[in-house]
């Protein structure tokens, strides 16, 4: 499945489900990933694949050099489908919420801040820091808590209920959602680089929770990584890979170079 906030530019992530609800075992999933891969590499002129079996999530990374894309392809990740629905939901409660995010994304690509490999933000860590603004860096919010405002959506959401979600239409109370938020899209988006460019690192963005939580609320495994970020759906962190000193300072000056850029020059070409 593609995701929910993207443009042409745009990875495709895709979750292979068997028709059995729950996790599967590991060894089932590499051995399934590596059948998978095998199709792919009959064509090894146009594809390049790896399996990366230790993964919190076991995963085969395609390359398909003909048409210059690349995907993650996993088995039975149900977090990540049921995080597409989060997505879903949270970029259609509002027409800015698509616009700003592409535009952040191409900016966060651009700063070349994102790729977990290299130690830096993953691509839905960025869509999470513009709906945590959303929420709690601007006022009134644009965006609500679909945990705390509309729990109904969201709570004991099963496995094979979520794939219908994403197929079905839009929730109604996500239709009928309406922000009291007036600010343009240009206002916006020179709040959020304002926003971070002063953000308390040591805190923990929740979108969960709508807010930031003190890292001591989490396990010791949180205090290592340099910028914290929860998974709204299994509560893990998005950002473990940033635990380079480096690269985390380098990523949080990202952010004050691109407000400093919009205070001077309040055009994209500023920053991108």
């Amino acid at each position: 499945m593609a995701p929910s906030i993207s443009c042409i530019e745009s990875d495709i992530d895709l979750t292979l489900v068997l028709g059995i609800e729950g996790t599967t075992a590991n060894a089932r999933e590499t051995y399934t990933l590596r059948r998978i891969e095998s199709l792919f590499s009959r064509k090894p002129r146009r594809f390049e694949t790896e399996v990366v079996p230790n993964a919190k999530v076991p995963i085969i990374i395609l390359k398909d050099k003909e048409k210059s894309f690349e995907t993650d392809i996993t088995l039975e990740s149900w977090s990540s489908l049921k995080n597409a629905f989060l997505l879903k939901c949270y970029s259609e409660c509002d027409s800015r919420v698509k616009p700003l995010t592409i535009v952040i994304k191409l900016w966060a690509k651009k700063a070349q801040i994102v790729g977990a490999k290299l130690k830096r933000l993953p691509g839905f860590a960025i869509v999470l820091m513009a709906i945590h603004f959303l929420q709690a860096g601007c006022s009134p919010p644009v965006l609500p808590v679909l945990h705390k405002d509309f729990p109904e959506l969201i709570k004991n959401t099963s496995d094979n209920k979520v794939i219908h979600q994403l197929t079905d239409e839009i929730p109604l109370q996500i239709q009928t959602y309406n922000s009291t938020n007036k600010q343009s899209l240009g206002e916006l988006l020179i709040a959020f680089f304002r926003y971070y460019s002063a953000f308390q690192w040591s805190e923990t963005i929740s979108v969960r929770a709508g807010n930031t939580e003190p890292t001591n609320m989490y396990s010791r495994f949180w205090r290592g990584p340099k910028i914290r970020i929860e998974d709204p759906t299994d509560g893990g962190n998005v950002t473990r890979a940033v635990f380079d000193e480096y690269e985390a300072r380098r990523i949080k000056q990202s952010f004050k170079t691109a407000s400093n850029n919009l205070n001077r020059d309040s055009s994209l070409e500023s920053i991108l």
